[in-house]
């Protein structure tokens, strides 16, 4: 399970003249996500107060019957009661928690969901509502275990046969055969699979990739053997140091499987977000002997995550921080500055004068239009310059609500420094 921690944010965007600009925007977004994904949300007592149509059509349940209801309603009771109780206490942190769900539908079928739940806050930045994201992976899970089956029941069955030679022409004949079925197989399995499927021989160092895995970032070719840099070549500078380490501890004597998301470099130059799963063969003595798994591509899904993220923590009309995003990073500032005496910073509150004058009598649409120039003048100001005479680092400008903007100066040096950008 995976937790990222995000700053508080309200559970709806902030309000801004009015919503026309940006409700086709919305729209659009709710679609994609409605197309993709599995949606529910509840309050922070876990009641579910919306689901779209893909959580009633997994679940058989109609929405009448889920809203007001909890998810212990499709508890399959596969996982502990620990597994719901870290989970909650991620949420209720503030944090997005994401995780493997099993679940059960209305007529007692079991299905698996990728889940992925982001907390919402309110004015306060207490947490509100969840917005969970999930997709169907029953597919993906049915698939992973009849490749291990296959692989394990071909190695079997090589096995007996090497043990075997000399047992009569016609049992060997009749091993041959089901060698032969259990190839057969596995090869079925692999092409009925959306996954790139790799095999990594840990001891001759060389890696099998199947041709689903190389088009997943367009690389011509057939599958085959070949070594790990084709791969590790590929991976983001700044993914690679994890990758080892969870590679590391899967190859450890307590380790058996591996779950990692890194970037991959496609071959038209843009980065792939993928899901790497692995299972860890040993030999009779414990060593490590392979390592065989699948990467999926999850771009799309991170895309959509960090579209929310993005919204839930920036202002609509103009693009800058939010309230709750300029909150947070005055409450870092803050803690820097106990830790360290040295630490200076200053925050500037502004508003526009007569904005209410201009927004009666002219309109919203002209009142909007001085709201997003003022927040580009604002950031102009505080933009380093060659001829400036301090360099202002880590500064936010960000709009607190209605006409008021707030400036944050992290790092300055003297009173002075902040005198002279009030008088610009």
């Amino acid at each position: 399970m995976n937790h990222a921690t995000i700053p508080a944010a309200s559970p709806h965007l902030p309000a801004v003249g009015t919503a026309a600009s940006f409700a086709p925007a919305l729209a659009y977004l709710r679609h994609a996500i409605d197309e993709h994904a599995i949606v529910a949300v509840t309050d922070r007592a876990g009641r579910i107060v919306e689901v779209n149509d893909r959580f009633c059509t997994i679940s058989k349940y109609t929405r009448e019957e889920l809203i007001g209801k909890d998810h212990r309603l499709i508890n399959s009771g596969h996982h502990p009661k620990s597994f719901f109780k870290e989970m909650w206490a991620t949420v209720l942190q503030g944090r997005v928690w994401r995780g493997d769900i099993r679940n059960r539908a209305k007529d007692g079928f079991l299905y698996w969901v990728q889940t992925t739940i982001v907390p919402m806050f309110d004015a306060q930045s207490r947490v509100s509502h969840l917005v969970s994201l999930r997709t169907d992976i029953t597919e993906q899970k049915s698939l992973q275990e009849a490749l291990l089956h296959a692989r394990y029941d071909l190695e079997i069955r090589v096995a007996q046969r090497t043990e075997a030679l000399h047992i009569s022409v016609a049992e060997s004949i009749r091993q041959k055969e089901a060698l032969a079925k259990s190839e057969e197989r596995y090869a079925l399995a692999a092409r009925g699979s959306n996954d790139g499927l790799w095999d990594w021989d840990l001891q001759r160092n060389e890696i099998f990739l199947s041709e689903r895995w190389k088009r997943i970032l367009g690389i011509d070719g057939p599958s085959g053997i070949t070594g790990p840099a084709i791969w590790f070549d590929r991976i983001h500078p700044y993914d690679l140091c994890q990758l080892e380490a969870d590679i590391e501890i899967c190859r450890s004597r307590d380790g058996s499987h591996l779950r990692n998301e890194h970037r991959l470099r496609h071959e038209d130059g843009t980065w792939r977000h993928v899901l790497c799963t692995a299972l860890l063969v040993r030999n009779d003595d414990g060593t490590a002997r392979r390592l065989v798994g699948s990467i999926a591509d999850i771009s799309q899904r991170k895309s959509i995550e960090a579209r929310l993220l993005h919204e839930a923590t920036h202002d609509s009309l103009t693009g800058l921080p939010n309230r709750t995003l300029f909150r947070h990073r005055l409450d870092h500032c803050i803690q820097h500055a106990r830790t360290d005496p040295a630490h200076q910073f200053a925050v500037l509150f502004l508003d526009l004068d007569r904005f209410k004058t201009i927004n009666d009598g002219l309109g919203h649409h002209v009142g909007d239009e001085l709201l997003k120039r003022a927040g580009r003048i604002l950031r102009d100001c505080v933009r380093p310059t060659e001829s400036a005479s301090f360099i202002v680092r880590g500064h936010t400008v960000a709009r607190m609500g209605g006409d008021e903007f707030t400036i944050l100066l992290d790092a300055i040096t003297e009173k002075q420094q902040v005198i002279d950008l009030a008088r610009k």
